[in-house]
C-alpha cells in the first residue's frame, strides 16, 4: 500500500507499507523549516529512504535502481528551491523575461512528482483519458526537469 496526502498541489507525504513490513515516509516538497526539508538535505537519511522503498518495491516484484528512487523522492524539493531562486534573481535583475520564463517552464503540481516517484518505484499505472487533466500531469512527470541539478547519491 502506498498513500499520497496531497496538500493544495503543494507538498505531498508519501506513506507506504508491505504486509511483510517494510514501511517508508517521506514529505515531497516539504515546507522550510521543517523535519521534512531537513530529511531531503540529509544525504543518509534520504538514501535510507530510498532503500527502503527499494525493499517495498521489491516485495511487491519491482526491481528498480535506489539511485532512481533517490532523485524521484528529491526532485520536487530541489525543483522548487531552484524555480524559486531563479526567479528572484530574474526579479532582482529587472529581466522580466526570464521571470516569464521561469514561470513558464515550472512545474507547479506535486502530484507530477508523486507520480515520479510511482514511475521510479515500478507502480506507476497509465492513464487511459489521454485528454484528462491526469495525462497532462503524466505528461510533465516523463519530461526531464526543467531544473537537473546535484542530488543525493547512494
Amino acid at each position: 500500500m502506498l498513500i499520497a496526502v496531497v496538500g493544495d498541489s503543494d507538498t505531498a507525504l508519501l506513506l507506504a507499507d508491505s504486509p511483510g513490513g517494510h514501511r517508508w515516509i517521506t514529505v515531497l516538497n516539504a515546507p522550510a523549516d521543517s523535519a521534512g526539508r531537513a530529511a531531503v538535505a540529509d544525504t543518509r537519511a534520504m538514501t535510507a529512504i530510498a532503500e527502503a522503498a527499494v525493499t517495498w518495491a521489491a516485495e511487491a516484484g519491482h526491481t528498480v535502481a535506489t539511485d532512481a528512487v533517490l532523485t524521484a523522492l528529491c526532485e520536487a524539493d530541489r525543483d522548487n528551491r531552484a524555480a524559486d531562486q531563479a526567479f528572484s534573481d530574474a526579479l532582482d535583475a529587472g529581466d522580466f523575461a526570464a521571470t516569464h520564463e521561469v514561470v513558464r517552464n515550472q512545474i507547479s503540481f506535486i502530484e507530477v512528482y508523486v507520480l515520479r516517484v510511482l514511475t521510479a518505484l515500478g507502480v506507476a499505472v497509465s492513464v487511459q483519458d489521454t485528454g484528462s487533466w491526469w495525462a497532462h500531469l503524466a505528461d510533465q512527470a516523463h519530461a526531464p526537469s526543467p531544473y537537473p541539478g546535484d542530488l543525493p547519491t547512494g
